[in-house]
């Protein structure tokens, strides 16, 4: 359909003076012009010379043609998402499931759209894990089975329609794909992109199932021979409020404790099992919770755990340039530690540095007096409390003792090198690239004991680093422990209240800043306002290995308390011994590993991607011919073999893809010609949030709501749903028209044209030109 607007250029008065003064000045130019031609010649003169100036007046008035362009062929789209997890089948409104009546919802909005006279089209879709088209006939078979409940991913397969006006999700809106609502609001701000609005009606309420069931973090852990190896075992709970569990710990199939363990309302219980590592060797061990009344599920009252206690002491490397007692109190204490060895260098001049080791320091001789440390025993399995043997030797050279010492002490011998005090000394060219070069590709760690190494950190010696130092005002400070320190179990939870008063002693001159973005802080400095927040301690992985600051000094005050002596020592040992053993476990590789084998996630579900990396040494003997290969051992003993691809251009790292595996209990072990081979345990375990986490989520629903611009519905009401569909509709899509100017033809500027031509031909042939 068409129709003629006129939109003026210019004031409708304005115009309407332009007309008359334009007619007026015409009529004046006949009035005084001489009548040398007759009457009739001089109006017709006038009339064709007046109807082109009136086209010329038109065209100010902008006559347009609109023309209605026509929609798009077919009606808009409703998509309704219907939830088919396990969390619907809970009967709790009005004595049925929330599937059966969120179904009749759908079925009441699909049966409103059956007139003829309709103007939108309803597609079904349910969701679980996947999303997937369903007819409304097929509708009433559905059951409530699904696994897990992926809400972000159905919403995103919903916007792939054409002419989609809204989505209705019907969920009781638990989404358990994904930790956190990141996805969730992702795929929320993808349909507001593509102006679908998403309206939510949540289906359920408040509900809690009976269940009590036991976590750790890991399903494999590593000791040193002689340590005492504490395992944190969190018991998680459901419904059960106050009461007593009993807790079982197995080795072998037979139970070597048990203990009733007292639940605490509203959070996990975390209890502390000591394991033995006496012996080296793998071993396996179950822990177990006995079921309670009316428990919904027993596949978590119990989890495996291998415990592989490695024979291969703690190396250290400590380097000084000057004695100091925080050092020297470290290296006292880590020498009653069985599973420590220690080498401690200390600078005398630029030529000489003077070596004491600790047990037999294999590969070097001994060019000093050998010392027995008191109550030492002779041999390298002495206990706790009982220092190792003494070799002492002096380190000559003209081109620096440091440099000498790197060359012949062979760092891949060693786990961790220790910076202490006055570090200025030596770090050297050749001895920071010597260090670069053992921490990304043997795997070391670099802890710098007492902050800031040198007075100017630069060049490669920065890079190292995982934190900014600026110069300051010497401050005291204490320290706490942040979320991932705790979760890191650097010291026991007994000690963390000691550990936190006895910090305020440190003392600093270098403040650091700031970390850099691949570091973690796992400490942050507490007291004065100048240093509050400050990184203490702090990680950055770097290559194979990882480099480690920890600030301040005056750490040694732990262990010369009065007051409390016998527990800040324990305070003081424990931090120490724990460090280092993170330091080393939580790096990619071990003492004397050439390659590790572990998976992406130690704890996996049979709904992720199985996923398994190696990391080789540069010495690993992998290569384009012959790369390495993972043997996996799964539930009933079966062995299936996987060749690992490089991932990336890291020559150091190999991956492969299992895909989805059965829930069962899994050992990979790749075989490394000349060496021991790699081996770790894992778990992947069926899903259990469906049936454990049951309680309706409308908070998500209402994020969908208010991110896209929906609603959330308070009650079924399909009539009220459509006219609220057809509203949002007519308001982001009016009617549309194609615009075209009425004057822009050639017949115009014709009939102009003509019009003055032909009072010019009048005029001519009537003597007036």
């Amino acid at each position: 359909m068409k129709q003629l607007v006129f939109e003026p250029v210019m004031p409708v008065g304005g115009i309407l003076g332009l007309l008359l003064l334009g007619v007026a000045a015409l009529v004046a130019y006949h009035a005084v012009r001489p009548p040398a031609a007759s009457e009739r010649c001089r109006l017709a003169s006038g009339c064709l010379t007046l109807a082109g100036f009136l086209v010329l007046v038109c065209l100010l008035f902008d006559p347009t043609w609109l023309e209605t362009i026509p929609p798009p062929a077919g009606r808009p789209v409703l998509h309704v998402l219907l939830d088919t997890s396990a969390s619907m089948g809970v009967a709790d409104v009005a004595g049925r499931s929330r599937l059966d009546v969120a179904r009749d919802f759908a079925l009441a909005v699909h049966s409103r759209m059956t007139d003829p006279d309709r103007s939108m089209d309803v597609r079904l879709r349910t969701f679980d894990r996947h999303s997937r088209p369903v007819s409304a006939g097929s509708l009433a078979s559905v059951t409530a089975r699904g696994e897990v409940t992926d809400l972000a991913s159905a919403i995103r397969d919903a916007l792939g329609g054409w002419r989609l006006e809204a989505i209705l999700v019907l969920t009781d809106g638990i989404h358990n794909a994904t930790a956190g609502t990141d996805e969730l609001t992702r795929a929320a701000r993808a349909a507001r992109s593509a102006g679908v609005p998403i309206h939510a009606w949540s289906v359920g309420g408040e509900a809690s199932v009976a269940d009590v069931g036991v976590e750790l973090d890991a399903a494999e852990e590593l000791a040193f021979v002689g340590q005492e190896m504490s395992l944190p075992v969190r018991i998680v709970h459901r419904g059960l409020g106050r009461g007593t569990v009993q807790l079982s710990l197995a080795r072998g199939g037979q139970r070597i404790e048990s203990r009733l363990v007292e639940l605490v309302t509203g959070r996990p219980t975390v209890v502390e099992l000591a394991l033995d590592a006496r012996k080296a060797g793998t071993f396996d061990y179950t822990i177990s919770v006995a079921p309670v009344s009316g428990e919904v599920t027993l596949a978590n009252n119990a989890c495996d755990l291998v415990l592989r206690v490695l024979d291969q002491p703690i190396r250290l490397l400590v380097l000084e340039g000057k004695p100091y007692w925080d050092l020297k109190f470290l290296v006292r204490c880590l020498k009653l530690d069985p599973a420590v060895r220690v080498t401690w260098a200390v600078r005398l001049t630029s030529q000489r540095a003077i070596v004491r080791s600790t047990g037999q320091d294999e590969g070097t001789t001994s060019s000093g007096p050998r010392r027995r440390g008191a109550g030492e025993t002779g041999g390298e399995g002495a206990g706790s409390g009982e220092q190792l043997p003494e070799h002492v030797r002096v380190v000559t050279s003209e081109a620096g003792a440091f440099e000498e010492l790197i060359r012949s002490e062979r760092l891949e011998r060693y786990s961790v090198v220790v910076l202490g005090r006055d570090a200025d000394a030596f770090p050297t060219p050749p001895v920071v690239e010597a260090l670069k070069s053992w921490v990304s590709r043997q795997g070391g760690a670099l802890l710098c004991a007492r902050g800031r190494p040198t007075t100017v950190i630069a060049g490669p010696m920065e890079s190292l680093l995982p934190v900014h130092w600026e110069n300051s005002a010497e401050t005291r400070f204490g320290f706490d422990l942040t979320e991932q320190g705790r979760a890191l179990r650097l010291v026991p939870e007994r000690l963390l209240v000691p550990l936190a008063q006895g910090g305020a002693n440190l003392v600093t001159g270098a403040r650091a800043t700031r970390e850099k973005e691949l570091a973690r802080v796992l400490a942050r400095a507490s007291g004065t306002e100048a240093v509050a927040g400050m990184p203490v301690l702090t990680v950055q992985p770097y290559g194979l290995g990882r480099s480690v600051v920890l600030e301040g000094t005056g750490m040694w005050r732990f262990a010369l308390s009065p007051a409390v002596r016998a527990e800040q020592e324990s305070v003081y040992r424990s931090f120490w011994s724990s460090l280092l053993r993170w330091i080393v476990v939580g790096g990619d590789l071990l003492p004397g590993q050439r390659v590790v084998v572990r998976p992406a996630r130690w704890a996996m579900s049979t709904i992720e991607r199985c996923v398994l990396h190696v990391v080789a040494r540069a010495d690993a003997p992998f290569s384009p011919r012959s790369w390495p290969v993972i043997e996996l051992q799964g539930p009933g003993g079966k062995i299936g073999r996987h060749p690992a691809a490089p991932a990336g251009e890291d020559a150091s790292l190999y991956r492969v893809d299992l895909g989805s595996i059965p829930a069962g209990r899994y050992r990979a072990r790749v075989t490394v010609p000349g060496s021991s081979p790699a081996e770790c345990a894992f778990v992947v375990a069926e899903p259990l949030q469906e049936r454990l986490e049951i309680s309706a989520r409308p908070d998500l629903l209402a994020l969908l709501a208010r991110e896209t611009g929906g609603t959330v519905l308070g009650r079924p009401d399909p009539g009220a749903l459509l006219d609220m569909c057809h509203r949002y509709w007519a308001s982001t899509n009016p009617v549309r028209y194609r615009r075209r100017p009425a004057w822009d033809s050639c017949l115009v500027l014709i009939a102009v044209v003509g019009a003055w031509s032909l009072a010019w031909l009048v005029r001519r042939l009537g003597g007036l030109v």
